[in-house]
C-alpha cells in the first residue's frame, strides 16, 4: 500500500492552470462546437477509436502489463476517479495520449514506457488523468480537428477558411498549450515528489537514458529560466511567439520550471494537507469532465452495462446499443 496521499472528493478546480480555467471558459461559449462533436461521438466516434485500440495495441488491465496497470489504479485512487481503459501503442516516440469523450481511453508509446522508469509512469499516467478529471478531452477534440481543417482548406479556398478560423485556431492552440500545465499539476499530485516530474521533463527533452544519469536537474531548470528571461526582449518575445504559435505543448523547459514554481506555491502544500476545492462544493459547468460527475446522473447501457454520462446520446458509446431516452 502506498504512502501517498490521496483526496477524496477532489475537484479538478483544485489543480487546473488560472489560464487554462479562463480560455476554456471562454471557448465552451463558441456556438455550436461542442454539441456538433458530442454528436460525432455519438455516432460512432468513440466505437471508432476503442475499436482501433482493440485491434492494433496491447490492453492494460489485471491480467496484461499488471505492473503498469496497477500504478493506474493507484493514480485514479489518489485524484478520486474511476480507472478508464488502458492501452500500450507500439510506437518508438516518447508520447501518450487521451482520447474518446464518452469513455476515455489512455494511450501510452512504448517508447515512452522505455524511455521511463516505473515512478516516472506515474507522472505520465496522472497527468492523462488530469486531462480527464479536468474535462479537456472534447475541447482538445475539437483543437485538433480545426488544426487539420484549416491547413487543409486553407490553400483551396485561397486563404478564406483560414481567415475566416484564424481567431479561433489560435484561441484553442493557446488554451491546448496551457491544458498541459494544468495536467502536469495531476502528474504532480499523483507522484507527489517534485524531482521525478522535473526528470520527467528532462527524458522528454534529451531523449537518451543512456545519458540521463550525466544530466542535472537544476541545470535543467536554469534552461527554462534563461528562456523565460529572453523572452523580456522585444526581438526575442516575437521569435518566440512566431516558434510557440501553433505548438500543441509547451516546451519541456519551460513545463519543468512551471510544475517546480507550482511545487512550492502554498496552493500545492493546502492540497497535500487535505484542504482543497471538492467536488461537492464545485458548482458544474455546462460540459464537465466524466469523472467530476455524480454517479447517480450516469445511464447505463441495457446491454453492455457502460453507463453513459451524456444524456444527448442515443447509442451506447461501448456496443452500439440504442439508448431510451
Amino acid at each position: 500500500m502506498s504512502d501517498r496521499q490521496r483526496f477524496p472528493g477532489l475537484s479538478s478546480t483544485a489543480f487546473e492552470h488560472s489560464t487554462d480555467r479562463s480560455t476554456l471558459a471562454v471557448l465552451r461559449k463558441a456556438p455550436g462546437l461542442d454539441w456538433v462533436f458530442r454528436k460525432f461521438n455519438e455516432f460512432g466516434g468513440d466505437r471508432a477509436g476503442k475499436m482501433l485500440c482493440l485491434s492494433d495495441m496491447v490492453r492494460v488491465d489485471r491480467t496484461q502489463c499488471r505492473d503498469l496497470y496497477a500504478e493506474l489504479v493507484e493514480c485514479c485512487a489518489i485524484l478520486d476517479m474511476p480507472v478508464p481503459q488502458l492501452y500500450i501503442d507500439q510506437r518508438p516516440d516518447a508520447n501518450a495520449f487521451t482520447f474518446c469523450v464518452e469513455a476515455p481511453i489512455i494511450v501510452v508509446h512504448s517508447g515512452l514506457l522505455e524511455l521511463l522508469d516505473e515512478e516516472e509512469w506515474r507522472v505520465v499516467l496522472g497527468h492523462e488523468l488530469g486531462h480527464i478529471k479536468a474535462g479537456h478531452v472534447l475541447y482538445r477534440q475539437i483543437a485538433e480537428f480545426l488544426a487539420t481543417l484549416l491547413l487543409r482548406l486553407g490553400g483551396r479556398t485561397f486563404g478564406l477558411a483560414q481567415g475566416l478560423g484564424v481567431g479561433l485556431f489560435y484561441a484553442f492552440f493557446h488554451w491546448y498549450r496551457q491544458s498541459e500545465l494544468t495536467a502536469d499539476r495531476a502528474g504532480l499530485l499523483t507522484t507527489q515528489d517534485i524531482t521525478t516530474v522535473v526528470n520527467v521533463e528532462m527524458k522528454l527533452a534529451g531523449g537518451s537514458r543512456r545519458l540521463y544519469a550525466q544530466m542535472d536537474k537544476d541545470a535543467f531548470l536554469q534552461q527554462g529560466k534563461e528562456y523565460e528571461e529572453m523572452g523580456r526582449d522585444a526581438l526575442n518575445s516575437f521569435l518566440r511567439l512566431g516558434r510557440t504559435l501553433q505548438t500543441t505543448h509547451p516546451f519541456p523547459a519551460v513545463r519543468a520550471m512551471e510544475i517546480d514554481a507550482w511545487a512550492k506555491t502554498e496552493e500545492y502544500a493546502t492540497i497535500l494537507k487535505g484542504e482543497y476545492p471538492k467536488m461537492s462544493d464545485t458548482p458544474r459547468p455546462t460540459t464537465e469532465a466524466f469523472t467530476d460527475t455524480p454517479p447517480d446522473d450516469f445511464r447505463t447501457c441495457p446491454n453492455c452495462k457502460a453507463k453513459i454520462l451524456y444524456r444527448a446520446f442515443v447509442f451506447c458509446p461501448e456496443c452500439g446499443e440504442g439508448l431510451a431516452k
